[in-house]
């Protein structure tokens, strides 16, 4: 009997006992391991992504089930969370549909198909929510259309920007700031921090 075969008929008359030295082994080498399994990740990173991907998608129901009864014990917790992290999640967003554009752009076709007027009425509502707002960006656009502003890089980074407005004040609709989506959250949410201190 080979060594391979006697290991494993032990392993199948005993397993409680194997179960345990697993268990001690583990205990005793736990920070050996954590270890080893970092290294190999930061060695292997689109081994590691690829994993990832297939464990979430073979696992995609049990994980959903277990973000609803996690919503559901902690309803604010999300809310918390993303307004603590915003200009990080934005960030996250900005590079996923940067290397995604093609599956964002079939997205947005699917969305608007399955919910036909959506987009539109929840456009229509932000709308009458924030007049100012929306006049500054219409301007904004109307003006970059007729060559009258010119899109720059972010200030900050170099990065593809967007026009940011300090003021909605009628006279500063042309007045903007370029920033790109990550830089732009950041300031965004440094402007409600004032507001915030000064209330």
């Amino acid at each position: 009997m080979t060594n391979a075969e006697y290991s494993r008929r032990y392993r199948a008359s005993h397993p409680a006992e194997v179960a345990e030295q697993s268990r001690k082994y583990y205990v005793a080498h736990r920070a050996e391991r954590i270890e080893k399994s970092r290294a190999y990740r930061a060695a292997h990173p689109a081994e590691e992504a690829e994993q990832k991907r297939r464990h979430y998608a073979a696992h995609r129901a049990e994980y959903a089930e277990q973000g609803r009864k996690f919503r559901a014990e902690h309803p604010g917790y999300a809310r918390a969370y993303r307004a603590a992290h915003r200009a990080e999640e934005a960030e996250q967003k900005r590079a996923y549909r940067a290397a995604h554009p093609a599956e964002q752009v079939g997205y947005s076709r699917k969305y608007r198909a399955a919910h036909p007027g959506r987009a539109s009425a929840l456009a229509r509502k932000w709308q009458a929510a924030n007049p100012e707002k929306y006049m500054a960006h219409y301007t904004v656009q109307s003006a970059i259309k007729r060559g009258i502003l010119t899109p720059q890089p972010c200030r900050v980074c170099g990065d593809v920007a967007q026009a940011h407005h300090e003021s909605y004040e009628r006279d500063q609709w042309l007045n903007v700031d370029w920033l790109c989506p990550k830089h732009h959250a950041a300031r965004h949410l440094e402007l409600r921090d004032m507001e915030r201190l000064a209330a």
